[in-house]
């Protein structure tokens, strides 16, 4: 049970930052209603994607620190199993 609410979690997180990387393309003020929900987004995903930041360039101008985050994200789900 407590496994299943891990991996759910986990999972949840993953979509976390999907949403927060879409919107990243889209959002441009701070002050609209999306850009409030961006904002509180980022304080729950930056940190994390922050890790993979320090550690990865761009690749090319584009940042795949979301991507490899959701990988090790998936690679812990899938250990859990």
């Amino acid at each position: 049970m407590l496994h299943t609410l891990i991996s759910r979690l986990i999972y949840a997180y993953e979509i976390l930052i999907i949403v927060y990387t879409i919107l990243s393309w889209f959002v441009r003020s701070a002050d609209s209603p999306v850009g409030e929900f961006y904002g509180a987004l980022g304080k729950l995903v930056e940190p994390y994607l922050r890790l993979f930041r320090r550690i990865l360039p761009p690749f090319g101008g584009v940042d795949v620190s979301p991507m490899v985050a959701i990988l090790v994200l998936w690679l812990l789900r899938r250990f859990l199993i």
